[in-house]
């Protein structure tokens, strides 16, 4: 007698950082610290779901990323994989029939604190900043002040992007910049610690100079000729948007994005203002370090200076949604289907785009120090989530939320891969 092993489906959960996975659950570790910082509880939700059911299973049953069909699979609390992750904080809002379905917060603010997290906790959004950042692109076009194919430098006054190797090719342009291929240099940024005593200018990160800590934004390769992932290249959206504008970044992101969708719990300004920073989660570098002072500061605010809630960027995907669909929105049909044309490596705008028909899906991940965080929606079934978490621990974790959410939700990708055995 022989096991036939066959694979009935498979989905991938597509993310930036590398995917390490176990077929079996670590122990949970449940002896806690003296301090109390592994004493992980569920709060009060922020939006309750009408079928609770659902919730429950999210919370109570996380899945291991395989499954046999035949067999009832072993599931862990939530609480228990942070406790086994170290991860002290995690926000999750769902979308569910095009609404957020529910929302809630996990853990503590910080380790060794009592505060809990709640759905108006803030996290960094880290490169989540960007599909944010792209769709506010998408509206300055919408509006006739930018052109997605023009050369960038049309739209920058302030500062010029050196064209220091001579590409006597094609310009480098938003879209370009958007879906990465530029060419552009500077793949992310480390931040600033909350000592320093004042954060470089755009321009000074534009071309590294003075107290900045990551090299200048230059192209680096003939534009068009290769996908290479670069933050730099949205800070130079960001100058754009500022010259465009005559606004700070931050400034008119909030009044024409953040007020319209009623995302009143986010913010691009750097460093964050008191009236944010009383609701913000402190990062935990691996280790469970705490951040000192409770977190970096990023200047590069288009490419990773977002704070934000799961429920606030759950409105944003929801708008997406919406607008893809043709539905009532402050986006144009047109412009977000520009979002959704996929280029090299499987990129839209600002987007990672997989799937086709009811499966097709946009997501995006993100990676500041001490903070992970990834959001995913599917346009088509109105479905989606994003998980946020303050710790460098975080993505193995938020991989196992994700999974447990797609089975739980019937999601048509990312679920757990399911093995049917039959005997011949």
């Amino acid at each position: 007698m022989i096991a036939d092993i066959r694979i009935t489906s498979i989905s991938l959960l597509v993310f930036t950082v590398p995917l390490f996975l176990t077929v079996l659950f670590e122990p949970a570790e449940r002896k806690q610290t003296e301090d109390g910082s592994l004493k992980i509880t569920a709060v009060s939700d922020c939006i309750n779901p009408v079928d609770s059911d659902l919730k429950s299973e999210v919370q109570n049953k996380m899945l291991p990323p395989v499954l046999l069909d035949s067999d009832s699979p072993d599931t862990v609390p939530l609480v228990e994989r942070m406790r086994s992750h170290r991860v002290p904080g995690v926000s999750i809002a769902i979308i569910h029939n095009g609404q957020i379905h529910w929302s809630a917060g996990y853990g503590v603010y910080r380790n060794g604190s009592s505060e809990p997290i709640t759905c108006r906790s803030l996290f960094q959004a880290a490169s989540l900043s960007k599909p944010v950042t792209a769709s506010g692109v998408m509206l300055i076009a919408e509006k006739g002040m930018l052109q997605l194919d023009e050369d960038v430098n049309r739209y920058l006054s302030s500062w010029k992007l050196p064209n220091e190797r001579d590409f006597e090719t094609e310009p480098i342009t938003p879209r370009r910049l958007l879906n990465h291929t530029a060419g552009m240099s500077v793949h992310g940024f480390p931040g600033y610690d909350a000592s320093s005593s004042e954060l470089p200018s755009l321009t000074e990160v534009l071309d590294g100079r003075g107290a900045v800590n990551s090299g200048p934004v230059r192209a680096i390769h003939p534009p068009g000729t290769e996908w290479r992932y670069s933050g730099g290249g949205y800070t130079v959206l960001q100058q754009a948007l500022e010259d465009l504008t005559e606004l700070p970044f931050e400034k008119w992101m909030k009044e024409v994005l953040f007020d319209s969708l009623g995302m009143q719990n986010s913010t691009f300004a750097q460093p964050l203002p008191d009236s944010f920073a009383d609701y913000a989660a402190s990062g935990h570098l691996y280790g469970d370090l705490g951040i000192e002072g409770g977190w970096n500061h990023y200047p590069e605010k288009a490419a990773a200076g977002l704070w934000t809630t799961p429920t606030d960027l759950a409105l944003w995907i929801i708008e997406i949604q919406s607008a893809l669909n043709n539905q009532n929105s402050i986006f144009g049909l047109d412009q977000i289907q520009e979002m959704f044309t996929p280029g090299m490596n499987g990129w839209g705008l600002g987007i990672q785009i997989a799937g086709e028909g009811d499966s097709l899906y946009f997501s995006h991940s993100g990676a500041n120090a001490g903070f992970r965080a990834y959001m995913v929606g599917f346009p088509h079934t109105g479905q989606g989530a994003v998980v946020m978490t303050n710790s460098d621990r975080g993505t193995p974790l938020i991989h196992e939320i994700i999974r447990t959410i797609a089975y739980y939700y019937e999601w048509p990708q990312l679920q757990p891969v399911i093995l049917t055995s039959d005997e011949s």
